[in-house]
This record gives structure tokens, C-alpha cells and sequence, in this order.
């Protein structure tokens, strides 16, 4: 059977309305009105002085992005190192690059006022463990801006989590006692206010000065100006890392443990020599000593003469004769040679040759002679009108001499038995003679001992000594033939092989270095450079309060710095 409860209730609509309202109220709490911002306005700045930024290089856009992203990277730190990863020693850091903590999925990508990523090595946070609590240092560096803050950090009695922030300067270790109900009375705190800053007008920067052309791609924003070049660059070679896998076996004889999939197994005998126990014995008159029998008696000899040999004054002694070199110098026999290049000819110390020149010359007579050679005769007038003029034409015969100085060649050369130095001959000859014998102390050979002219030594008979044996083992083992044997089941660690691969039979394999080389041909390649401008802001307002909600809904930014006030 069906029944329809769904029934209009008055009550529900009642409660609905009320509901609706509650939460109107509280937006309204949260969310200033338009007449209520206006009037703290006024409120805040009665009797409150401008004052001008001493830094005209941020904007106050700049400046909140950048607060927001410290603390953000900040809040998760302190989500991250939990107990496990804090640093147990005093003093020693654990150290997480921007780069590492987006990899472990950590923060997003902190972006500043232009759409770009904060830098991923230069920004990280870094904790080190102090006396008695933790320093979390916390760096963050976006385009040209860097800046870092330190936080303290504990476990507290009022952390949620494994550690949280201090709220309260007190250092040191020492328990304080037991206040009276006065001294619990809470110290009013100093106010603290909060600095804020408001933008009114800004301009951009003029254009730096192009960067050098690089491989690096650049992106254009509207702080950065970007333009690239497609550049053909030639063949080379490619290096890479190769790939590495790793094979598991077994070696000989094992086979891989069912219980242990790291071990390898093998049952067998183990066998080791058996311990040998010797019993010595000599023969009557010797004695055992250092596994031999010994029995000594003393041996003499004549003793030797020291014997040294000198020489005479200017000699060398050279083995058992006495040398002396005598050397005689004279001058060298010096012969010269003239000679002429190819179409002279040498006369005493000149080089001549004849020149002979035929030049065609014309006279207004006949010419005789045998250096003459009538080439035309010619009969003209040189005007109209003017006398007839004969011309005779000859080729003209001259004969000339020309000398220079010979060249000379210089040699010098000795007689039979001198060696040319040179411009001297040297003769070096040899003289002997006998050198003169001096007697020195007596000695004996190696091991004597001198007494007088005699020589001594203690000599000791040495002999094999008899031998008994018998085998011993250790426990669990049983002795075999001279050996002893015991069952056991081998076990060792698996062996892992590495081997290394290439991408394709292109790369050529090292293996000194474990990397793959291979030629590339040339590729287009394209380059980028860059120019940036600042954004530079123009007035800037600052302002100081202990709240904050009226003077964002104006426009202002928290710029980060706090200013406590002294009480009176």
C-alpha cells in the first residue's frame, strides 16, 4: 500500500527563512559594505601624514604575489616535515629546492605579477635543528626580486600537527616557577601594525640592451622582449648515457632459493685440510730448534789486508793503472776556394762575362765598320717643299764586360793524427804508469769475527729432524683419508649482471665510460636573445594599521613589515 507523507508544513518554511537570513547576516559581516568602507576611510585617514617609498624599483602588485607564494611555500614546509624527516642532530639541515618539492607534488607553481615561474633552484626552504626547536628558513626568488624569512618552529603543546610555529619570543631551557595569581595576570602586549601600501600611477622602463644569443628558449612577456634566429650548425657527435639492466643468476653450481628469492643455494661436502700434529726428535749431540736439529762448531781463516792504490800527481787511477792525457793544439792548415755562378768566368779572385747588345739606330749618312749592319736605306722629304734627305738604318753591335768578386769557400784541414776544432787541430794523447800500493787494517770476510791476523766464525751443523704424524679435526667434521669432510647447504647472495644497451646499432658503445656515441648531422638550430624593462611605479602611499579588511577593499597591499608601537 502507498501512502503520500509529503505534507506542506509551515514550521519547514519558517525554519528555511531563518536559515537564509543567518547567512546574509554573516556575509554581510564578512564582506564590508560600500557605506562602511567610506567611512573607515575617513576614520583612517584623519590626521594621517602620506609618506613617500624609498623603494621605487616594486610595484605593490609585485609585492603581495610575492608575499602570498613565501608563505604559501611556507604553510606546506611546515605540512611536510613531520617527524621522520626533521634532522635529529643539532645543527645538522635538511635542504628541499622548489624543484624538488613540485616534484613531490608539494605546492603548484608559484607565478609572479607576469605569468612566469618563480625560480625552481634559487627558491627552497631549508630546516636546521637548533637547541631546542627547529629554524625553517624559507627563500624565495621571483625575476629580479629575492628575499627570504625564518620561521621558528617546535613541538608545542598547541600543535595540531608534529610541529607548528612559535608564538612567543622565550628562549632558553630553564622551567620558570610557579607564578603567583598577580604575576598570571596576562602583560598587555605591545600593539603591532601592519604596513600597507596603495599605487597610483606607473610606468615601464626604457629597454635594456639585447642579450647574447643563446640555445635557451625565452618566452615574451610584457617585461621581456624575445627574437630568434634559425642557425644551421654542422655534423657532431652525440653523446648519451647507456642503458643500464640487471640480470639476476646464480652462480655455478647454485640454484636459486624457493624460500629466498635474493639467495642462491648449493648442497655439498665441505672439505678443509685436516690439522696436522708433528712430533720432532733429533739425534744424540743435536739439538731442535726452529724445526730443525742443530749442533754448532767454530771454523778459522787468515785475515785480509785493506789495499788502496794512488797516483801520481795530474794522474787518474783507472783499475790497477795510473792514467794521465796530455793534449797538443795547432793551428789548422786553412784553404780557400773561389768559384763564379753559371755564366762567369773566374779570373784570380773576379768573375767576369761579355755582354753583347744590338740596337737599331738610324743617321742621316753611311755608317762603316764591322759592329754596323745596314738594315734600309731610305730617301724622304720631311716637308712639301723641302729638301729630299736620305736615312740609313743599322743594327748597332756593342760589347761589354762585366766583373764581380768571386765567391769564396773556407775550409781548414789538420795533419795525420789531429782532430780539426775548429779553426785549431788537437792531438790528445795518453800516458801510464803503475800506481803505488798502501797497506790498510786486516778484515775478515762477511760473519768472521778478526782476532789478530786470524779469522773465526761459529758454524752450526743443521739435520732434518724425525717426524711422527697424526690428523686432528674440529667438531662436526670426520676425518677421510687425511681430510676432513662435513655435509653443509651453501648460501650466497644472488649476483646481479649489469649490462648496458644503445638506443639502436647507430651509437657505438664505451664501456670505459658506460656511455653511446654517434655522428648527427647538421641540424637547424634556433637561437633566441632578449631585452627586459621594469615596470617602475610611480606615487606610492603608505599607510599603518592593526587591521587590514578596510584597507584592502581600497586597493592597498600588505607589504610583510610590522611595526610595534611601545606602550606608555
Amino acid at each position: 500500500m502507498y501512502t503520500n507523507e509529503n505534507h506542506f508544513s509551515f514550521k519547514n518554511v519558517i525554519f528555511q527563512f531563518l536559515f537564509v537570513a543567518l547567512f546574509i547576516f554573516i556575509l554581510l559581516c564578512l564582506f564590508p559594505t560600500k557605506d562602511y568602507v567610506n567611512d573607515v576611510k575617513s576614520e583612517l585617514l584623519e590626521g594621517t601624514e602620506v609618506e613617500t617609498s624609498k623603494d621605487k624599483t616594486s610595484t605593490l602588485v609585485t609585492s603581495a604575489i610575492f608575499n602570498q607564494n613565501i608563505t604559501t611555500l611556507k604553510e606546506a614546509s611546515i605540512l611536510y616535515f613531520t617527524i621522520p624527516r626533521l634532522p635529529e642532530k643539532k645543527g645538522d639541515t635538511v635542504k628541499l629546492t622548489l624543484e624538488e618539492m613540485l616534484a613531490k607534488h608539494l605546492v603548484v607553481a608559484p607565478l609572479d605579477e607576469q605569468g612566469n615561474v618563480c625560480d625552481v633552484e634559487k627558491s627552497y626552504v631549508e630546516i636546521t635543528k637548533d637547541s631546542e626547536e627547529f629554524i625553517l628558513k624559507v627563500n624565495l626568488k621571483c625575476g629580479v626580486e629575492e628575499d627570504y624569512i625564518l620561521v621558528h618552529l617546535g613541538c608545542y603543546d598547541y600543535c595540531q600537527g608534529a610541529i607548528c610555529e612559535s608564538n612567543t619570543t622565550q628562549t632558553g631551557s630553564k622551567v620558570p616557577s610557579t607564578p603567583s595569581k598577580e604575576e598570571q595576570k596576562p602583560t598587555p602586549k605591545p600593539p603591532i601594525s601592519y604596513q600597507y601600501e596603495y599605487k597610483l600611477n606607473g610606468r615601464w622602463s626604457a629597454w635594456s640592451n639585447w642579450s647574447d644569443w643563446s640555445k635557451k628558449q625565452e618566452t615574451a612577456t610584457t617585461s621581456k622582449e624575445v627574437e630568434y634566429q634559425d642557425r644551421t650548425e654542422g655534423g657532431r657527435i652525440e653523446t648519451i648515457d647507456a642503458t643500464k639492466s640487471v640480470s639476476y643468476v646464480c652462480p655455478d653450481g647454485y640454484v636459486p632459493s624457493a624460500t629466498d628469492k635474493k639467495k642462491c643455494i648449493k648442497v655439498s661436502e665441505k672439505v678443509v685440510t685436516a690439522k696436522v700434529i708433528k712430533k720432532y726428535s733429533c739425534p744424540s749431540g743435536f739439538t731442535y730448534s726452529g724445526g730443525m736439529c742443530k749442533k754448532g762448531y767454530r771454523k778459522s781463516v787468515d785475515a785480509q789486508r785493506q789495499v788502496t792504490y794512488t797516483c801520481p800527481s795530474g794522474y787518474i787511477l783507472s783499475g790497477d793503472i795510473c792514467y794521465k792525457q796530455t793534449t797538443t793544439t795547432i793551428d789548422a792548415t786553412k784553404i780557400i776556394k773561389y768559384s763564379c755562378e753559371e755564366g762567369y768566368v773566374i779570373h784570380g779572385t773576379t768573375c767576369q762575362r761579355t755582354v753583347t747588345t744590338i740596337t737599331r739606330q738610324t743617321f742621316t749618312s753611311a755608317q762603316s765598320g764591322a759592329n754596323y749592319k745596314l738594315v734600309s736605306v731610305d730617301t724622304r722629304s720631311a716637308c712639301t717643299g723641302c729638301a729630299y734627305i736620305t736615312y740609313w738604318t743599322y743594327d748597332v753591335t756593342t760589347t761589354e764586360t762585366k766583373s764581380k768578386p768571386a765567391e769564396t769557400d773556407v775550409t781548414y784541414t789538420c795533419s795525420s793524427g789531429y782532430t780539426l776544432a775548429g779553426k785549431v787541430c788537437v792531438k790528445k794523447e795518453d800516458t801510464k804508469t803503475p800506481p803505488s800500493k798502501v797497506y790498510g787494517n786486516w778484515y775478515c770476510p762477511s760473519g768472521y769475527d778478526l782476532n789478530g791476523t786470524r779469522c773465526s766464525k761459529d758454524f752450526i751443523t743443521q739435520l732434518d729432524p724425525d717426524v711422527s704424524i697424526r690428523y686432528s679435526c674440529e667438531s662436526g667434521y670426520e676425518l677421510v683419508e687425511g681430510r676432513c669432510v662435513k655435509g653443509y647447504i651453501d648460501t650466497r647472495d644472488i649476483i646481479g649482471k649489469e649490462k648496458y644497451t644503445c638506443p639502436s646499432d647507430a651509437y657505438t658503445f664505451h664501456e670505459e665510460n658506460k656511455t653511446c656515441t654517434r655522428e648527427v648531422e647538421g641540424v637547424t638550430v634556433r637561437y633566441y636573445r632578449y631585452r627586459t624593462r621594469t615596470y617602475l611605479p610611480g606615487d606610492i602611499q603608505w599607510r599603518d594599521t592593526k587591521t587590514d579588511k578596510e584597507l584592502l577593499s581600497k586597493g592597498y597591499y600588505l607589504t610583510g613589515n610590522k611595526r610595534v608601537k611601545a606602550t606608555k
